[in-house]
């Protein structure tokens, strides 16, 4: 989000003698190349044990290769250097590796040597951001500057191991930088000049007007996996595993921190249930007998359990928000701060002006955010009576007693006893509706003095979730639907049986009914009996053929009713 975020402002800055270079690194073999030396190193000077670098020691250096030829091994070869790949404890090595320049850059910034990018006015000052083997270095477009980048690099990559591949790295410079300057920086490092359309962790660095251009990869390899699934027969079950494991899973990096475009989500949600309810010996899409919003229901409510995009979009975004308001120390949330609501908190914030495409994202969850979020109530300072949403209830934590005479507003401390031992029960009682006295005095008090907090009303543990943000954007309440969807989900069958039965009850079935609604020119009687018009109901109950079987089960045969679901 930071990188986003940035970027955005380098393309805005326009003004100011100041211009800004972003670097973008790419390591080669950034596992393969590290010095073992250089780690223990800088474990000692972020003061780790003795007996943990020895640990860290025995697991690195006693790795072994042994190469297969010949019905025989040849080896073993003994490495010097490099971390394993696959091994579950690599990255986080790679992290200190990583350190090891990260010091060296917060050293030349302290000195006042490099300069980090601010994106607003007392926003702090990020001079490098570390993801893997991507890194972002931000300094002035000066030589001075660019030369001590140069000096950092040439220090790290000589005691480290690590070398840079230059030919995968790119400068982007703010739009203030002019032209003789840009290729003097490109020439001193050695690195070419960012194109247009590059991209950081998978994702565009800089998303304009042309979304649906710049995001439509996503439905590109979305119709690609598909098309390779075109000459696999499987049956709608199978097809269901597929869309939910590999195709919904496809754009959700993207959806972290990108509001996908309406017209995209809707897209491949039509590509999605072309595919599910295509027929095997088709080449087309077939008869698309329930839309997309139909099958997302839950199972339980006679849908499948598909996901809506739009929402679950900005349920992912919810995270990003909740982030935005609850961990309020971290550099993603003083940056955003700084830019987007400096005087007030992130529920209270407006979109502004000029907003980064991120920013447009992570706002779009604001209001979902607000409505389930409650303040957990500590010293009780930052939580003013009639202006947030603190009582514990589910139909909304917002005080409706009216204000007394005079009393603007007040915070949730001046009801709270100076001792911190307890509620000052006179005085809530006074203020407060019976109903509303007995919600504030069953809010349990610390009698330390903790800072107030926040909690998520849509979970038992109060932190926020993408299943329950998507759930709150549903609509989606806790009571159970129709208690037959339950039972047959649960049934240990085939579930392609369990599908069947599905088709059966929410009257999906080819049918003659159902394929004349259609306009499907095909004769409306029975094909077995002949004898009245071929509908579900008939075709499953009704039937002189099908009645033949049921005679075996008189019970369930002499049942009266008037729809095949209470028959059923």
């Amino acid at each position: 989000m930071i990188a986003f975020k940035t970027h955005h402002y380098l393309k805005r800055k326009t003004r100011g003698k100041e211009g800004f270079v972003a670097l973008k690194l790419d390591m080669s073999k950034a596992y393969d190349r590290v010095r073992w030396n250089f780690l223990f190193e800088v474990m000692r000077a972020m003061n780790f044990a003795p007996e943990w670098i020895h640990l860290i020691k025995e697991c690195v250096s006693s790795v072994k290769y042994l190469i297969p030829f010949d019905n025989t091994f040849l080896g073993p070869i003994l490495p010097r250097r490099g971390l394993r790949q696959g091994d579950p404890l690599s990255p986080y090595l790679s992290i200190l590796v990583a350190e090891g320049l990260s010091l060296l850059i917060r050293k030349n910034e302290k000195q006042g040597r490099i300069h980090g990018v601010s994106v607003a006015k007392g926003a702090p000052r990020v001079s490098h951001l570390f993801f893997a083997d991507d890194n972002f270095l931000f300094f002035r477009a000066q030589e001075d500057e660019c030369n001590v980048i140069k000096g950092i690099l040439s220090t790290y990559t000589s005691t480290s191991g690590q070398m840079v591949n230059f030919s995968k790295s790119a400068l982007s410079f703010s739009s203030n930088v002019v032209g003789p300057t840009r290729d003097n920086i490109c020439n001193m490092l050695g690195v070419y000049q960012e194109q247009v359309g590059s991209r950081y962790l998978g994702l565009p660095s800089l998303i304009g007007r042309r979304k649906m251009e710049i995001l439509g990869f996503l439905r590109e390899r979305i119709v690609k996996r598909i098309q390779s699934w075109n000459n696999m027969f499987l049956s709608k079950a199978g097809r269901e595993v597929l869309l939910k494991t590999v195709i919904q899973v496809t754009p959700s990096y993207a959806m972290n921190v990108f509001l996908l475009p309406a017209k995209l989500c809707t897209e491949i949600e039509r590509i999605m249930n072309g595919y599910w309810w295509r027929r095997k010996e088709m080449t087309g899409w077939g008869i698309r007998w329930k839309s997309w919003q139909d099958l997302c229901k839950p199972k339980q409510k006679g849908g499948l359990g598909y996901r809506s995009l739009r929402e679950f979009n900005i349920a992912m975004l919810g995270k990003q928000a909740w982030r935005l308001t609850t961990d309020t120390n971290s550099l993603v949330s003083k940056v955003f701060k700084s830019r987007y609501f400096p005087k007030s908190s992130f529920l209270d914030a407006k979109l502004g002006s000029n907003p980064s495409y991120i920013w447009r994202s992570v706002f779009e969850a604001q209001g979902i955010i607000r409505d389930g979020t409650r303040r957990r109530v500590g010293n009780g300072r930052d939580i003013y009576v009639w202006r947030d949403s603190w009582l514990p209830r589910k139909e909304g934590g917002m005080v409706l007693s009216p204000k007394p005479e005079g009393v603007f507003d007040m915070n949730v401390a001046s009801l709270i006893k100076e001792d911190c031992s307890g509620w000052n029960v006179q005085r809530v009682h006074n203020v407060f509706s019976h109903e509303e006295s007995e919600a504030i005095l069953s809010i349990p008090l610390s009698k330390r003095d903790v800072s107030d907090g926040f909690w998520w009303s849509d979970d038992v543990r109060g932190v926020y979730t993408v299943k329950s943000g998507y759930r709150r954007i549903k609509g989606e309440v806790l009571e159970e639907g129709w208690l037959g969807w339950t039972r047959m989900w649960g049934l240990s069958i085939q579930p392609k049986i369990k599908h069947f039965f599905w088709q059966v009850m929410t009257n999906v079935l080819p049918v003659a009914e159902n394929l004349r609604k259609k306009r499907v020119d095909i004769a409306a009687e029975c094909k077995l009996c002949a004898e009245a018009e071929e509908t579900i109901f008939h075709l499953f109950k009704n039937c002189r053929f099908t009645q033949g079987i049921w005679s075996n089960y008189r019970q369930i045969f002499q049942q009266q009713s008037d729809s095949f679901q209470d028959w059923v």
